[in-house]
């Protein structure tokens, strides 16, 4: 089938707007815009992961705290006291006294608070394992496809399942007033609640990655620094990186 000619009018108007200086920077402004815009976005989301990770460094501070806890629940046990001191007044998690057995549940708990906290902060910083001399043979490219995939629908998924499972399994404790049965802490909704704040946070640092992942792969924005994390560890610049 033969193809229509353009009017002669419609084509001179087509070729004056390509050769139009003026709509030519109108194009490049609007470009140029839009990318400050991605560059913006960027850099709002990377500030919001940044600062929940922040938050989970505090989890950092746990460690001090179960050393000293570890050794005062020892010392106890050699000295042979159950009762360690009663206070008179309820506080929080602790009620009116503390016992040997609420210091061995104050190890648990606490560790709970650091594995949940640390959880977040090692995947906003790349700080988790992964098979390092399989992911090396790639490109940069490759490593940041399966980043997403894996994010997307392995990593995303279980978190948001465990959000659900944790906000349900938390909310149990705290009607029924969950306590330790053997004489220990109290409000065990406090502890259990560490869940469904440390998913929370992971799914918001997950989906900023993942959108990081989904800019670089589409080429827009130029601050990709954040985004290729291999490339980061081995010294090359993030634009060399994803190029190869």
């Amino acid at each position: 089938m033969a193809r229509t000619a353009a009017h002669p009018c419609a084509a001179a108007l087509i070729q004056g707007r390509r050769n139009d200086p003026a709509a030519g920077a109108s194009r490049a402004g609007r470009r140029l815009q839009g990318t400050r815009h991605v560059d913006a976005a960027l850099k709002l989301l990377d500030r919001t992961s940044r600062l929940a990770s922040g938050f989970c460094r505090l989890a950092s501070w746990t460690l001090p705290f179960v050393i000293v806890v570890i050794l005062a629940t020892v010392l106890a046990s050699q000295l042979r006291l159950s009762t360690i001191v009663i206070w008179g007044f309820t506080l929080p998690l602790f009620g009116d006294r503390l016992t040997v057995t609420g210091l061995t549940e104050l190890q648990w708990h606490l560790f709970a608070v650091m594995v949940m906290l640390g959880i977040v902060y090692a995947v906003e910083t790349d700080a988790h394992v992964r098979i390092d001399f399989i992911a090396s043979r790639w490109t940069a490219r490759t490593r940041v496809i399966i980043e997403l995939i894996g994010d997307t629908f392995l990593l995303l998924p279980f978190t948001l399942f465990m959000l659900h499972f944790s906000w349900r399994f938390t909310g149990t404790a705290f009607r029924t007033a969950e306590r330790s049965t053997t004489g220990g802490l109290e409000d065990r909704y406090l502890v259990k609640g560490m869940m469904p704040l440390g998913f929370a946070l992971l799914a918001i640092v997950v989906l900023v990655k993942i959108i990081q992942h989904v800019v670089a792969l589409s080429g827009r924005g130029r601050d990709p620094a954040r985004v290729d994390w291999f490339t980061r560890r081995q010294g090359a610049k993030p634009e060399e990186g994803m190029t190869t």
